[in-house]
């Protein structure tokens, strides 16, 4: 993969063979592309947190739990998975949105609150 505006007039080799060019690769769980754009690391992110908080939805639902613990919980197990090598991302205004709306959506299922009609 190239990064920038490089141009590569000779196929680069190793062992005789032929490297691929890609336009993104995954590295040690993180996305990255040519234009260094962190969407499609933050994307993935979100979709490996959602994951596990649906793994876990049974302990959002138990009422044996307190709200502390559940909070206490969904920061160690869900939000380490959603933001794992975010040090590394370029913010953007719609990336920061993004991991806005899943945290608040988390939140609102684990606090039991609903957007009811009035």
């Amino acid at each position: 993969m190239l990064v920038g505006e490089v141009e590569v007039l000779q196929p680069i080799t190793v062992h005789g063979q032929n490297v691929d060019h890609v336009d993104r690769f995954t590295y040690l769980g993180s996305i990255l592309t040519c234009d260094s754009d962190a969407e499609a690391d933050v994307n993935c992110r979100i979709g490996k947190a959602v994951s596990v908080f649906q793994r876990t939805r049974s302990i959002w639902s138990l009422s044996l739990i307190s709200t502390d613990t559940k909070i206490w919980l969904y920061k160690a197990i869900v939000m380490s998975v959603g933001i794992f090598a975010s040090e590394t991302w370029k913010i953007t205004t719609k990336n920061v949105q993004k991991l806005n709306v899943f945290h608040q959506r988390c939140l609102r299922k684990i606090l039991h609150v609903t957007f009811g009609s009035t």
